[in-house]
């Protein structure tokens, strides 16, 4: 789901292409639409992306979520995640 998501949504699409494009993507793989999996997988992109895009830092990576830094703590644990792990 990683690479499609990656070449189906370019930076400067609004937010309802955004999320026709999440659909058309997840339907395309598992058959169904599946909203929970959908918005799991877009909170564990989008967040590394942020931790990436800020070199790691949590309070810069909330801020451009627009999010608390305590929530994005909360990712990180949630996924795993590390400023230098890859999307997948």
């Amino acid at each position: 789901m990683k690479e499609a998501l990656q070449s189906s949504v370019g930076l400067g699409e609004t937010p309802q292409e955004l999320a026709e494009a999440i659909a058309t993507v997840g339907e395309r793989l598992v058959g169904h639409l599946d909203l929970k999996a959908a918005q799991r997988e877009l909170r564990r992109a989008m967040s590394q992306v942020a931790l990436n895009r800020t070199g790691g830092s949590r309070r810069a990576a909330a801020g451009l979520l627009g999010i608390d830094r305590r929530y994005v703590q909360r990712l990180i644990a949630d996924f795993g995640q590390d400023r230098d792990e890859d999307l997948g």
